[in-house]
Parts: structure tokens; C-alpha cells; sequence
């Protein structure tokens, strides 16, 4: 009897916890989805990323674009009253586009450009003497 009372005792604290987890669970759930739907409808995020895209444009790293990103954003955590805000020194690749290439085939003494295009992570062409 003393076992079987003992395992009654085990089983009432599992499902106690248990209770509690999945009622903490459902908490935060409501509480994660209520600011989920507060931060779509009652924020700046869309008038943020609307400025972002369509008044700062490309933002290549290392770019015009990127440094104008870092300051607005900095500006806007600011407007924001929040504790504290810094810029972080960082190193980033910085692609500079080079000099527009041509490509063609010679058929016959005709020359026949043709459309070339090299995607991010090309080599660079030698140059040629």
C-alpha cells in the first residue's frame, strides 16, 4: 500500500508539473502572438521598410546605401528613447563594379558581339598586354 501511495504522489507532482508547463506555454504563446500582430498593425515596420527601399535603395555591403541604412536606422533607435545606441566598427567585402567588358566571335572577318554577364564570386579577368 505505502508503494502504490508513493506512485500516486509521483504521478500527482508529473502531472502538476506538466499543467504548469503547458499553461506557461500557452501564456507566452498569446503573449508572442499578441506582439506579433501589434508590431504588424501598430508600429513603424512597414513605414520603416518602405523608407529603407524605396528612399535609401541598393545597399550593397560597403556601399553609399549601406552606410545611409546604418544611419537612419541608428537615428530611428534613438527616436525610439531606448537606453542605449552605438555603431559597431566592422569590416565589410566591398564590391566596386570595373570596366564594362564586350565579348564576340569572329566568323569569317565578322565580328558578332555578344551579351556576356559574370555573377558575384567570378574571377577577375587578367588583364591582357
Amino acid at each position: 500500500m505505502q508503494k502504490s501511495g508513493f506512485n500516486n504522489f509521483c504521478l500527482l507532482i508529473v502531472a502538476c508539473i506538466f499543467t504548469n508547463t503547458v499553461n506557461s506555454q500557452t501564456h507566452d504563446e498569446k503573449m508572442l502572438k499578441d506582439i506579433y500582430n501589434s508590431s504588424l498593425t501598430n508600429s513603424k515596420c512597414y513605414d520603416w521598410l518602405d523608407f529603407l527601399s524605396n528612399k535609401i535603395g541598393s545597399r550593397l555591403s560597403g556601399s553609399v546605401g549601406a552606410g545611409k541604412a546604418v544611419n537612419y536606422t541608428r537615428e530611428q533607435l534613438e527616436n525610439l528613447g531606448l537606453d542605449r545606441v552605438f555603431l559597431q566598427e566592422v569590416i565589410v567585402p566591398k564590391w566596386v563594379r570595373g570596366t564594362k567588358e564586350v565579348a564576340y566571335i569572329l566568323n569569317k572577318n565578322k565580328k558578332i558581339e555578344i551579351p556576356i554577364c559574370a555573377l558575384g564570386g567570378s574571377i577577375a579577368t587578367s588583364k591582357m598586354d
